[in-house]
């Protein structure tokens, strides 16, 4: 069993994957299933964020920007939004990540996964148990202020740089998005993402809401889809239109380009 932290309380999205071709159905909360046999870019939705906070709306929102540019969508849903996807994010061109996040102490920011720290798990045990040896997992609770309070909700597995700095591999010129409380407030996740393999790394400095992530999350995906061929480009534009992506608590969405 993982030891337990706490980490502010953030944001997580709806997950799965798509294309043109019909869809393979299963549970709200499973991954599902497209299949295009020429992809013009390949994006990953991963939200473990849908357990508590699912949003079929911004999901098809997402799925029709995707497959009107020519894309595929993988996308992972709550529970279905484990380990073993971010293992294979070499695969993607885009990566958005909807999740709890928020920052540990002098650690730096971690995002929550849809797994329990006690299981089950969608890779091996003794590679589970290798990475939490080795620090690069650890499990965390979200935490919510009430009434001057912290009160922890569920346990997740939990990552932070360490992961993207020793274990994930991200394809060459990739754009990742962590859609979540503080997950440009912390600079050390940021290089690893970008080191990675990453070209631009977009996030949210401050706490945020979901609701405020869901409403800005479709235009800021069409923009990077528009601009993939010059990611910095998008970050440019980001700047630009800053103004109306604060949300309501104050937090900011910017990102930062590789040089």
């Amino acid at each position: 069993m993982l030891p337990v932290l706490a980490l502010a309380s953030a944001i997580v999205y709806t997950v799965y994957h798509s294309s043109s071709a019909p869809m393979m159905h299963s549970t709200d909360n499973a991954m599902r299933v497209y299949s295009r046999s020429l992809c013009a870019y390949r994006m990953l939705f991963y939200d473990p964020l849908a357990l508590e906070y699912p949003n079929q709306t911004l999901l098809r929102q997402i799925e029709y920007i995707v497959n009107e540019s020519g894309g595929c969508l993988d996308a992972y849903i709550g529970e279905e939004a484990g380990l073993e996807p971010l293992l294979h994010l070499d695969k993607y061109d885009i990566i958005v990540i909807r999740a709890h996040g928020g920052i540990w102490d002098g650690r730096g920011f971690y995002f929550a996964t849809g797994l329990s720290p006690q299981g089950p798990y969608d890779i091996p045990v003794l590679l589970v148990q290798k990475l939490a040896k080795n620090g690069v997992l650890e499990a965390g609770s979200p935490a919510v202020l009430s009434e001057g309070a912290v009160i922890s909700s569920s346990e997740y597995i939990i990552v932070g740089a360490l992961f993207f700095k020793h274990v994930a591999r991200l394809k060459k010129g990739a754009v990742v998005v962590v859609a979540s409380c503080d997950s440009l407030n912390d600079p050390r996740f940021v290089e690893a993402v970008l080191t990675a393999g990453a070209v631009a790394y977009i996030g949210w400095m401050g706490k945020t809401t979901p609701s405020a992530i869901d409403d800005m999350l479709p235009s800021l995906i069409k923009l990077i889809v528009e601009h993939l061929d010059n990611p910095c480009e998008a970050l440019t534009n980001l700047k630009i239109i800053g103004v109306k992506l604060v949300a309501p608590t104050g937090a900011v969405l910017s990102g930062v380009c590789k040089e």
